[in-house]
């Protein structure tokens, strides 16, 4: 099973359409695939240097090394613009249901 929450981090309930949205569905394959190595948010989390079971451990990574882990794995230079694209994809395509 993948890493599931609900709640983004950094993300207010007004910026994302779904509070209950899990991590997985927000940085769906289609996503991932387009946009990183990784075929989905798991395999993200499971290849990165950290343990990352949820938000809050994504939270605790020092920023500047989050940043460059994005960096070097997807087409992003830093977690925040990837976050930002992901949300910013997720309401389009709510507003366009």
């Amino acid at each position: 099973m993948g890493i599931v929450t609900r709640f983004i981090p950094g993300f207010t309930p007004s910026a994302t359409p779904d509070p209950d949205i899990t991590l997985d569905e927000f940085f769906d394959p289609q996503f991932m695939v387009h946009h990183t190595q990784f075929p989905s948010f798991e395999a993200f989390c499971e290849h990165s240097p950290w343990v990352i079971s949820g938000p809050s451990d994504i939270d605790r990574i020092p920023r500047e090394r989050l940043d460059s882990y994005v960096a070097r794995t997807t087409s992003f230079e830093t977690w925040q613009e990837m976050r930002n694209r992901a949300a910013g994809r997720e309401i389009r395509d709510r507003l366009l249901l």
